[in-house]
């Protein structure tokens, strides 16, 4: 999979790039608001690993993206999603992003939740997208309702916020915005 937007490219994660992950994975800023925390080398490199292992399936329902800029090619962060059933049992795509702490307050997590919501949405067997954070992560929540995505408390648990684009609420925004 590879999403491009005008400054970043969302591309598959390659086996060599530990020193990129670990550079936000290992980070105590970054994993503030993570529920596993930073992370030891060790458990990057078996993250990698998966990340990698995964593009393989003949079936994929995970999709983890290096978040490359488009200008220097260096990785800032992490984004990606996983096909999920709803509460009704429609189907779903929950996504996240994270970034490196150097590149917060860019843009850069808002264009690839962009990129991430239309690639998710434009599938017409979709309802919706959905992404959640800690309750404190202000920023993340922002990033959200940029992309036009609405609270849903009735999906929420304790400490959790919970935000969601339906496909036709998607459909109604594009036709606005042209």
């Amino acid at each position: 999979m590879r999403l491009v937007g005008d400054r970043i490219l969302l591309r598959e994660w390659r086996g060599d790039e530990l020193e990129a992950m670990h550079a936000w994975l290992g980070d105590p800023r970054v994993a503030r608001y993570l529920s596993w925390g930073a992370s030891s080398r060790e458990e990057t490199a078996e993250h990698l690993a998966h990340c990698v292992a995964v593009q393989r399936e003949p079936v994929r329902r995970q999709f983890f993206l290096a978040l490359e800029h488009r200008g220097d090619g260096q990785v800032l962060g992490d984004a990606g999603f996983e096909w999920a059933d709803g509460p009704g049992g429609e189907r779903e795509g929950a996504f996240g992003y994270f970034l490196g702490h150097d590149h917060w307050g860019h843009g850069y997590a808002t264009e690839a939740a962009q990129l991430i919501v239309d690639e998710i949405l434009g599938d017409p067997g979709v309802h919706a997208a959905r992404a959640s954070c800690d309750a404190r992560n202000t920023r993340s929540e922002r990033v959200m309702q940029k992309c036009g995505l609405l609270r849903a408390p009735e999906r929420e648990e304790p400490g959790r916020r919970v935000y969601l684009l339906t496909r036709e609420s998607w459909r109604e925004r594009l036709r606005t915005e042209l």
